[in-house]
C-alpha cells in the first residue's frame, strides 16, 4: 500500500470545505423563554461573529419533527460548497435528530451542529464512494465515514432533558484527493485555535520514525470521536488501528503495535507513560490473554484514549476473534471469571437478558450467533475473512483507568452482520430496556431512530445497515448500553 502526502495546512484554509471562522470564546446561552429561532440564531451570531453574512429572514419549520433547530440553521448558515452541502443534507440531518431526542439544551445543539458546519464537514471526504482500500473507511461497512452513537441509560425517561449522550466518530478523509488524513494534523487542527479542540497524541509513541504528522501511514486507520456534552462542550476521542504486520514496511512507517497480534507486552511501554497505575490492568488482560483465554481468538486490532488530563487518563485495547457464542462471550466478559462479584453478577444476567431479544434462537449458550448478512453493497476491496470492520466476529475493549487495578471490558455486536433486520434490533433493544425497569412508551426506541434516518422510514424492517452495533460494557458505576449507526451517505 503507497504512502501519500497531503497538505493538511491548505486544506484546512479551504473555505470551500471548512469555515474561516477565528476562535470563538465561551458562549452566553441566551434565555430558555426565548423562541427556539431566537436562541438559534443568538448562539450563531456569538460563534461565528461577522465572518459570515446570516439569513435571519427564516421561513417557518415545522415543531415536533426532530429537526426543528437543524431546519433554522440549514436557512441561517451559508453553504460553503456543494460537498459541504451534502454531507450536511445527508449526515448532519440525523445528528441533529439525535440531540433532539436526546433534549439537549436549544443552545447546545445549536453550538454542536455549528461546529460540524464549520469543522467537520470536510472531513466526511468526497461525496462519490470509493473503490480501493486507500479510498474505503474502516469506520462503517457501507462506506460512511461517519458513524453516530448514543449511550442510552436505563433509568432515565426518554422525555427527559438530557436523557442519553450522543456522541460520533469520523474517519477523515481529503474531500478531493480520496484519501485518508493523517490523524496527528486532524487532530492538531481541532485542538488548535484555529479548530477549537483538544488532543494530546499517542501517535509519536506507535509510529517512532515519523519525521513529521502531517505524513500517512499506508494501512494506518484513524478515527476521531466527540463525545457531546449537553451544555455545549465537546469530549475529544482518538482511536488508532494499526497497519497489519507487513516486512517489507518501510522503516519511516514501522510501527511499535501491528494489528493481528495477541502480544500486548508492547503497550506496558506507554501505559508506563500515560500513568503508571495503568500497569496493573494491563497485566491483567495479558495474564488473562496467555491462561484462561488463551483460545479465546483474540487479537488485538484497535486502541483508542480521550484527551484529558493525566489523572483521569484511561486506554482503550480492542480486541477481535472470530468466535462468538454467548458462553464465549460470558467468559471474555468476566475474563474467564477471574471478575467477579455482584456487581459483575448483575451485570452478566443483564447480558443474558439482552442476547435474549436480540438473539432468540440462542437458547443454547453454546450456540454460534448468525452471521446473517442482510446487507448488499460491501465493497469489493474487502475480501470476507480478513480481520476487521469488514468481517464477522466480534469486538471487545478492555478500558484500563488510572487507578483502577482491573479492567472494564465491553463486548461489540456488530448488527449489521448479526441482526436480522435493523427494525427487529431496535425492538430488541427497546424491549431489553423494558425488562430492566427503564421509563417510555411503547415504541420510543423504534420511533426515535426512524426520526433520525428518514431515508430508511419505508424498508426499516428489509435489512440490517444503519444499526452498525450495540455495546455493552462493564463500568465503574455498573454497565451500559451504546447502540452505533452509520450515516449511511451513500445509501440515501
Amino acid at each position: 500500500m503507497a504512502a501519500h502526502k497531503i497538505d493538511h495546512a491548505a486544506l484546512w484554509a479551504n473555505p470551500k470545505y471548512f469555515a474561516q471562522v477565528p476562535l470563538a470564546g465561551k458562549i452566553t446561552p441566551p434565555p430558555e423563554t426565548s423562541s427556539v429561532q431566537e436562541q438559534v440564531i443568538s448562539v450563531a451570531k456569538q460563534l461565528l461573529g461577522d465572518s459570515y453574512k446570516l439569513n435571519e429572514e427564516i421561513v417557518a419549520v415545522p415543531k415536533g419533527d426532530g429537526f426543528e433547530v437543524y431546519n433554522i440553521l440549514t436557512q441561517l448558515l451559508p453553504v460553503l460548497s456543494e460537498q459541504s452541502k451534502w454531507y450536511w443534507e445527508k449526515a448532519a440531518n440525523s445528528l441533529a435528530s439525535m440531540l433532539e431526542s436526546a433534549k439537549y439544551p436549544i443552545h447546545s445543539q445549536t453550538s454542536h451542529l455549528i461546529f460540524w458546519w464549520a469543522r467537520l464537514g470536510g472531513i466526511n471526504g468526497p461525496t462519490v464512494k470509493g473503490t480501493t482500500k486507500e479510498e474505503i473507511t474502516e469506520c462503517t461497512r457501507d462506506g460512511a465515514c461517519t458513524e453516530f452513537s448514543w449511550v442510552v441509560p436505563r433509568d432515565t425517561d426518554p422525555t427527559s432533558p438530557c436523557n442519553r449522550k450522543i456522541r460520533f466518530a469520523i474517519d477523515p478523509f481529503h474531500p478531493d484527493t480520496k484519501t485518508r488524513l493523517a490523524g496527528g494534523a486532524t487532530s492538531d487542527y481541532l485542538w488548535s485555535d484555529v479548530g477549537g479542540m483538544g488532543l494530546d497524541t499517542i501517535e509519536k509513541w506507535l509510529f517512532p520514525n515519523l519525521e513529521t504528522n502531517e505524513q500517512v501511514v499506508p494501512g494506518c486507520t484513524y478515527f476521531i470521536g466527540f463525545d457531546l456534552n449537553p451544555n455545549g462542550s465537546i469530549t475529544l476521542k482518538h482511536y488508532f488501528m494499526p497497519p497489519a504486520p507487513d516486512p517489507n514496511v518501510d522503516p519511516v512507517f514501522k510501527g511499535t503495535v501491528n494489528r493481528l497480534t495477541s502480544d500486548l507486552s508492547p503497550w506496558k511501554g506507554v501505559c508506563e507513560t500515560l500513568h503508571p497505575t495503568l500497569l496493573e490492568p494491563l497485566a491483567f488482560v495479558m495474564d488473562y490473554l496467555s491462561n484462561e483465554g488463551k483460545d479465546s481468538g483474540m487479537m488485538f486490532a484497535m486502541m483508542a484514549f480521550d484527551s484529558c488530563p493525566v489523572e483521569k487518563n484511561r486506554l482503550k485495547l480492542y480486541l477481535w476473534t472470530p468466535k462468538h457464542t454467548i458462553k464465549d462471550i460470558v467468559g471474555n466478559m468476566t475474563m474467564g471469571g477471574k471478575l467477579k462479584g455482584p456487581k459483575v453478577d448483575a451485570a452478566m444476567d443483564d447480558l443474558r437478558k439482552l442476547c435474549k431479544h436480540l438473539f432468540p434462537y440462542a437458547t443454547d449458550e453454546k450456540v454460534e450467533l448468525k452471521n446473517q448478512h442482510v446487507i448488499d453493497d460491501v465493497p469489493d476491496a474487502y475480501a470476507e475473512g480478513d480481520p476487521g470492520r469488514h468481517d464477522c466476529g466480534l469486538l471487545y475493549y478492555y478500558e484500563l483507568f488510572a487507578g483502577e487495578p482491573l479492567p472494564f471490558p465491553k463486548v461489540y455486536f456488530l448488527m449489521d452482520f448479526f441482526g436480522k433486520d435493523d427494525l427487529s434490533t431496535a425492538k430488541g433493544v427497546e424491549a431489553y430496556l423494558t425488562e430492566v425497569g427503564k421509563p417510555g412508551e411503547k415504541g420510543w426506541f423504534v420511533n426515535d431512530l426512524v426520526r433520525a434516518n428518514p431515508h430508511r422510514a419505508k424498508d426499516w424492517g428489509t435489512r440490517t445497515g444503519t444499526a452498525t452495533a450495540l455495546a455493552f460494557g462493564l463500568t465503574p458505576s455498573g454497565c451500559d448500553l451504546t447502540g452505533y449507526y452509520s450515516s449511511e451517505v451513500f445509501r440515501r
